[in-house]
C-alpha cells in the first residue's frame, strides 16, 4: 500500500519542484501489516506561460511586425480569426505580417505545452486614407483663349473624378496624374467645381472652385504718370518703390527698367516683369546714360497699353567751365562761378596751395594767402550719390606768357592796319612796339598802326602784358615786311615752235595783285593785267616771255621762261632692225617728236643721199628706206617752219653683207640659201666646217617677226602662206646679214 503526504486541491496551480513523500507497509495472508517502509519523490512541475498577443495596432500600410509574448517553454503559433494576413513565420513570437486587409484584422497567439495550452487576441487596423480632392485655377484669360484647371488628388488612387461649369457636369474621369490639368476655354465668365470623386468605389469629398473671368478688349485707358515713389536722383544700388493709379481692365502691369536692374528684390527678376498690382519695387543698376528710364504698361490678356515712361537723372555733366581771374596776387580775395549743372544738387569746390574755398554753389570765393604763388582751383557737381569729375583751372600770380600778335603782316607805305592778341585774365596794361616808320599806341589788347612813307623795311611789332600784380610778360613778336607782291612761281604754255602761232599762257594767282606781260618783239598780248592771257607771235628767232605781280605796294620780281619761233629739235631716233648689212631694203626709222609743240614741219634726210634710198612717208616721225651700199652715213630728221629748223642726227656705219642676193649661190660664201624665189619653203645650206649655232630671223616687209630659229647644220625653212616681200635675217655670233626673200 502507497500514500503521499501531499495531495493539490483542486484548482491549485504548482509549478517549480516539489518532494513527495510516499509511506506503505506490507500485509501478510491474514491482513495484518508485517513492515512498514517510507520514501520521497521529488517532481517538477511545469505549467506553460499564459499567451500575451500584445497591443492592438492601426496602420497605414497592409504589414507591420507583431509584438506577442515569448512561449518559451511552450510553443506559439499566430492564426488568423478575420481579415487577411500572411505571416513571414506563424511560430515566431515577433514574426513579420503582411497582405493584411483594410480594416480590422483580428489575429490569435496561442501557447501550448503538452495538453495545457493558452491564447490571447489582438487587432491590427489598415486605415485607409480618406479620398478627397480639390480644384484650382482663377484666372482671367481673354476671350477665345484656353486656360488650366488643376485638381489634386488625396488618397489611394486610381481616382475617378467629374466636375461641372455650372451648365453641364463633365466626366466622370479617370486621373491619369496627381494633379490632374484639364484645359478649358469658356465663352463667358466662369465657375467650374467638382462634382465626385472616388477610388476603388468608395466615394470622396470634393473641395475647392476655379473661377474663369472672361475678358473681351485690352485695358481701357493707358498708365498715368508720374510714379509714385520716385527718387528725385538714382544711382547704381538705388531702391525704390514705384507705384501708378490702377487702370481699369488690367490684370497685370509690365515694368522695365536700364539693363542691370532687378524687381521686388530678386535679381533674377529683370526687364521685362510683370507685376498684378500697380506697385513694384526696383533696384537699379548703372544707367546707358544720363539718365535712367523707367517704362509702365497696363496688360490683360486680351493686349496691352501703350508704353508710359519716365525719366530720372542719374549721371550729371561735369562743369563746363570756371568764370573768374587766373591771376590772383597775395592776400587778395577773388570770385568764380560756373553755369548750373542740370540735375545737379551741391558743387564740391577745391583749391590748392596757399588759399581757401568757401561755398558749395555755383558761386564761390577764394582768398589768396600771403604766400600765394599758383593752385589749381577744381570744382564738380553733385547729386545726393554721385559726383562727376572736376572741371579746373591754374591760378598764378604772374601771367607767364601773351599770345602772338594777328594781322596783316605785310604792309605798303601809307597803309593802316589793325594788330591784336586774345584779352587775358589778371592784365592791367598791354605794352605795344611798332617798326620804324610805323605810328601807333596802345594799353589794350589791340592796337592801330599807321605805315608812313618812311616804311621801306621790315621790321618788327612786340607786345607784352602787365598783370594786377605788377609783373611784366617776355615780349612776342612778329615780322612786318613790305607788301610787295611774291615773283611768280611759274608760267605754263609751250616755249618752242612758235613762228606764227597764237599760245595761251598761265601764271599762279596771286591775292590782291595784277599782273604784267611782256614777250619778244612782234607780238601781240591779249589779256594784261590778268594771270592768264593769249600772245600772237610773228616770224622771230628767240626772246623772254616774262609776268610780274603789282599791288598797291608796287611791282614785284618777274617770272621769265625763254620761248623760240623755231621748233626743238625731234627726239633720238632708233631703227628697225638695229644692225644690218648693205644691201638691206625696208629699213624702219622713228623718232619721237612729243617735246615738239608749236607750229612745225618735219623732213627726213640720208647723207650721203646715195647709200640709201628714202621709200617715205616724209613729214612724219617715221621712214623707211633701202640701204644700197656700205659705209659711214648719217639719218636726219629735220624740224623747221619759217623762224628757223632744229635737226636730230643718227651716225651710221653700215657693212657689206657676205650674204646677198647675188651671191647666195656662191658656194664660196659656205651658206647656200635657195630658191629664191621660193613658195612653200626654203632650205638654208651650212658649211661643215661650221663652229657654231647660227639664228635664223624672218620678217615681213613692214618689219614684223614672222619666226626665229636656232640652226647648225642644213635644214628646211617653212615661209608663210602669204605671198609678198621678206626679209631673211642671219645672225652669228660676231655679225648678222640680211637678205631679201619673195615669196610667191
Amino acid at each position: 500500500m502507497l500514500s503521499t503526504s501531499y495531495n493539490p486541491g483542486p484548482g491549485d496551480l504548482l509549478t517549480g519542484n516539489v518532494q513527495l513523500n510516499l509511506e506503505g507497509y506490507v500485509l501478510n495472508n491474514f491482513g495484518y501489516e508485517v513492515c512498514w517502509r517510507q520514501d520521497y519523490l521529488n517532481l517538477t512541475i511545469g505549467i506553460p506561460p499564459t499567451a500575451n498577443a500584445g497591443n492592438d495596432q492601426v496602420i497605414l500600410q497592409s504589414n507591420t511586425t507583431l509584438t506577442a509574448n515569448d512561449p518559451s517553454p511552450g510553443n506559439g503559433l499566430w492564426t488568423v480569426i478575420s481579415g487577411t494576413a500572411t505571416f513571414t513565420d506563424a511560430t515566431l513570437y515577433n514574426t513579420n505580417v503582411s497582405n493584411l486587409s483594410n480594416g480590422n484584422n483580428l489575429l490569435r497567439w496561442t501557447i501550448t505545452m503538452g495538453t495545457c495550452s493558452s491564447y490571447d487576441e489582438m487587432t491590427v487596423t489598415v486605415a485607409t486614407t480618406p479620398v478627397s480632392v480639390f480644384l484650382s485655377g482663377d484666372t482671367t484669360i481673354c476671350n477665345g483663349g484656353l486656360t488650366q484647371l488643376k485638381i489634386d488628388f488625396t488618397g489611394s488612387g486610381p481616382f475617378d473624378y467629374s466636375y461641372t461649369d455650372g451648365v453641364n457636369v463633365f466626366g466622370p474621369f479617370t486621373a491619369v496624374a496627381n494633379p490632374e490639368i484639364i484645359w478649358v476655354n469658356p465663352a463667358s465668365t466662369t465657375n467650374y467645381q467638382l462634382v465626385s470623386v472616388s477610388s476603388g468605389g468608395t466615394s470622396g469629398t470634393v473641395s475647392g472652385s476655379a473661377n474663369v473671368q472672361i475678358l473681351t478688349a485690352p485695358p481701357s485707358s493707358n498708365v498715368t504718370l508720374p510714379f509714385n515713389g520716385m527718387p528725385t536722383h538714382i544711382c547704381n544700388g538705388t531702391t525704390a518703390t514705384l507705384s501708378i493709379a490702377s487702370v481699369a481692365g488690367a490684370t497685370y502691369y509690365i515694368w522695365d527698367a536700364p539693363a542691370g536692374s532687378y524687381f521686388d528684390g530678386n535679381p533674377l527678376n529683370t526687364s521685362p516683369y510683370s507685376s498684378t498690382l500697380p506697385s513694384v519695387q526696383i533696384t537699379f543698376a548703372a544707367p546707358s546714360g544720363s539718365f535712367y528710364t523707367i517704362g509702365v504698361q497696363a496688360a490683360n490678356p486680351c493686349g496691352t497699353t501703350l508704353r508710359k515712361i519716365e525719366k530720372v537723372r542719374g549721371l550729371i555733366s561735369t562743369p563746363t567751365a570756371i568764370n573768374g581771374l587766373t591771376i590772383a596776387c597775395a592776400n587778395t580775395n577773388g570770385s568764380y562761378s560756373i553755369n548750373a549743372v542740370t540735375g545737379a544738387t551741391s558743387y564740391q569746390w577745391s583749391i590748392s596751395g596757399d588759399a581757401t574755398v568757401s561755398g558749395n554753389g555755383t558761386s564761390v570765393s577764394v582768398s589768396f594767402g600771403p604766400t600765394w604763388t599758383s593752385g589749381t582751383l577744381c570744382v564738380a557737381a553733385q547729386t545726393g550719390c554721385y559726383t562727376t569729375v572736376s572741371k579746373c583751372i591754374n591760378i598764378e600770380n604772374i601771367v607767364t606768357k601773351v599770345y602772338t600778335p594777328t594781322g596783316t603782316f605785310t604792309a605798303c607805305p601809307n597803309s593802316v592796319l589793325t594788330y591784336s592778341i586774345p584779352s587775358q585774365p589778371g592784365v592791367t596794361t598791354y605794352n605795344w612796339a611798332l617798326p620804324n616808320g610805323v605810328n601807333g599806341y596802345s594799353t589794350t589788347n589791340s592796337i592801330i598802326a599807321t605805315f608812313g612813307p618812311s616804311f621801306i623795311n621790315s621790321g618788327n611789332i612786340c607786345v607784352s602784358a602787365t598783370t594786377i600784380c605788377g609783373t611784366t610778360t617776355p615780349p612776342k613778336c612778329k615780322t612786318i615786311k613790305i607788301g610787295l607782291p611774291e615773283r611768280p612761281t611759274s608760267i605754263t604754255g609751250s616755249t618752242t615752235g612758235l613762228c606764227n602761232t597764237s599760245q595761251l599762257y598761265t601764271c599762279p594767282i596771286i591775292s590782291g595783285a595784277t599782273y604784267s606781260w611782256t614777250a619778244p618783239a612782234g607780238t601781240v598780248i591779249t589779256g594784261n593785267g590778268n594771270n592768264a592771257v593769249t600772245i600772237d607771235f610773228g616770224t622771230f628767232t628767240t626772246g623772254s616771255l616774262c609776268v610780274s605781280a603789282t599791288n598797291s605796294c608796287g611791282t614785284g620780281s618777274p617770272r621769265c621762261i625763254t620761248v623760240k619761233g623755231a621748233p626743238a629739235k625731234p627726239g633720238v631716233i632708233s631703227s628697225l632692225p638695229n644692225t644690218w648689212c648693205a644691201p638691206e631694203a625696208g629699213v624702219q626709222f622713228n623718232s619721237n617728236i612729243s617735246n615738239l609743240t608749236g607750229n612745225y614741219n618735219l623732213k627726213w634726210q640720208i647723207a650721203p643721199s646715195t647709200n640709201a634710198t628714202i621709200q617715205g612717208p616724209n613729214n612724219t616721225n617715221q621712214m623707211s628706206a633701202d640701204w644700197l651700199v656700205s659705209g659711214t652715213a648719217s639719218v636726219q630728221l629735220m624740224a623747221y617752219n619759217a623762224c628757223g629748223s632744229a635737226t636730230i642726227t643718227h651716225a651710221l656705219n653700215i657693212p657689206a653683207c657676205k650674204l646677198s642676193a647675188s651671191n647666195f649661190n656662191d658656194l664660196q660664201e659656205g651658206i647656200l640659201i635657195y630658191p629664191n624665189p621660193a613658195s612653200d619653203f626654203i632650205t638654208i645650206k651650212l658649211p661643215e666646217d661650221l663652229s657654231s649655232d647660227l639664228k635664223v630671223e624672218l620678217y615681213t616687209s613692214e618689219g614684223s617677226l614672222v619666226s626665229r630659229s636656232t640652226i647648225n647644220s642644213t635644214q628646211l625653212l617653212s615661209l608663210p602662206p602669204s605671198a609678198g616681200l621678206y626679209f631673211i635675217r642671219v645672225i652669228s655670233a660676231k655679225q648678222s646679214k640680211t637678205i631679201k626673200l619673195v615669196v610667191e
